[in-house]
């Protein structure tokens, strides 16, 4: 099943498959890089980043996160 926006009440569509996005730790530096779609209601124009799946492409300690970071420029930076 689609996303359902909870301020409009209706199914949100897929606007972007492959969005590579961050989570940060506390002190602001980034920890995992993750891959998800971006999902958007037709309505208010509220959107999602769902199906991340269950780990991610790659952590702060890895050797190549820097050069993972540079490749897959992220487009979102997530706060915990």
């Amino acid at each position: 099943m689609r996303p359902i926006c909870a301020g409009c009440d209706c199914m949100m569509f897929a606007e972007k498959n492959g969005v590579y996005f961050t989570t940060l730790l506390p002190d602001g530096k980034r920890y995992q890089l993750w891959s998800g779609d971006k999902w958007k209601c037709p309505d208010c124009g509220g959107q999602v980043i769902v199906g991340t799946g269950v780990n991610p492409i790659a952590e702060h300690f890895e050797r190549d996160f820097a050069e993972k970071i540079a490749r897959f420029k992220p487009e979102h930076e997530v706060s915990a």
